[in-house]
């Protein structure tokens, strides 16, 4: 195919981090944010803070990709707890599901990553329990929000253990 190094680097990494970095920080400021100016601006607060620009100028290719994929890994998590927490629904097994194809491409990417989102989650949701303050509750939102999905990303990973 004779492509330049440059150029496939762009069409194969830098461009699916901006893609994937601005749908998935808009996602999660419009759950956040009630106005979309704000969500715009906080995607580009997201993509390009000074933290960013260095790993991308280190060539640290996957911690980018986990980088820009972060933000739908904490927000399918708020949803996740959210729905769960508000009704049960049989939606919830595949919102479940879903999150924990996300998080082991997240692990795939970048484990710290991953670690930082899962800690993010966990610490909503016990923001959460001490609103609600109702144990069953709770306990079927951390079933769905971490159980299940660590349970799928673990098996989906489980072939090199």
């Amino acid at each position: 195919m004779n492509l330049q190094w440059v150029i496939f680097e762009r069409f194969a990494y830098f461009y699916p981090f901006l893609l994937i970095g601005m749908a998935s920080s808009i996602t999660l400021a419009k759950h956040v944010f009630s106005k979309k100016n704000h969500a715009v601006f906080s995607a580009l607060l997201f993509l390009v803070n000074t933290y960013i620009l260095m790993i991308a100028g280190g060539g640290q290719i996957w911690i980018l990709l986990a980088y820009s994929l972060s933000p739908m890994a904490l927000y399918l998590f708020i949803n996740n707890i959210n729905a769960s927490v508000d009704n049960f629904e049989k939606r919830n097994r595949k919102r479940s599901m879903l999150l924990g194809l996300v998080f082991a491409f997240l692990i795939m990417l970048e484990l710290r990553v991953a670690y930082v989102i899962l800690l993010a989650g966990f610490i909503y949701w016990f923001l959460i329990f001490l609103e609600k303050r109702k144990l069953w509750i709770s306990f079927k939102a951390f079933v769905f929000a971490f159980i299940i999905p660590v349970i799928s990303s673990l098996g989906l990973h489980a072939f090199w253990l």
